[in-house]
């Protein structure tokens, strides 16, 4: 019985340790496998669509929030530019970074924007004219600890 408090201490830390298992501040992973997850602003995330335009990288969620996706990201990053992108929280360069959550009630979904202290790993894994297979894992610097890990498909979209 006295060795309760110990135990309970240990499993709060082990479970907040699996909580956050894929958020990596310091530096993203070296290695990313399997489909995209994680949570972004505190919701679990499954993929919507991810398109990747002359200008940003935008991966949605596939919940929505009346007309808006439950959570989004828009990185500034644009195909062809690079082959990989690996960003640490003292990067000298880091793309912005939009965070998007959509919240009850509201009439647009709040945006977090991040122009650095974050951590990402972004490689395009094959590219064509019309899609792109990407990897990434990125940790957001939010008090809910935001991030996404995994490989996933992006439509390209170019301007004619």
């Amino acid at each position: 019985m006295k060795h309760l408090p110990v135990f309970a201490l240990s499993l709060l830390l082990l479970t907040s340790t699996t909580l956050f298992a894929e958020w990596k501040i310091d530096a993203p992973a070296d290695k990313i496998e399997g489909p995209l997850k994680g949570e972004l602003y505190g919701a679990p995330f499954t993929l919507g669509k991810a398109e990747w335009s002359d200008a940003a990288l935008r991966i949605e969620s596939a919940d929505k929030l009346g007309n808006w996706p439950a959570t989004s990201l828009v990185i500034f990053v644009k195909p062809g530019e690079q082959k990989e992108w690996v960003i640490t929280p003292d990067s000298d360069k880091s793309p912005a970074v939009h965070m998007k959550f959509a919240k009850k009630g509201a009439k647009f979904p709040g945006t977090l924007t991040y122009s650095g202290e974050y951590s990402m790993r972004l490689t395009v894994l094959s590219e064509t004219a019309d899609s792109a297979k990407l990897a990434i894992h990125i940790s957001l610097p939010d008090y809910k600890k935001s991030h996404l890990i995994g490989e996933f498909e992006a439509k390209v979209v170019r301007k004619k």
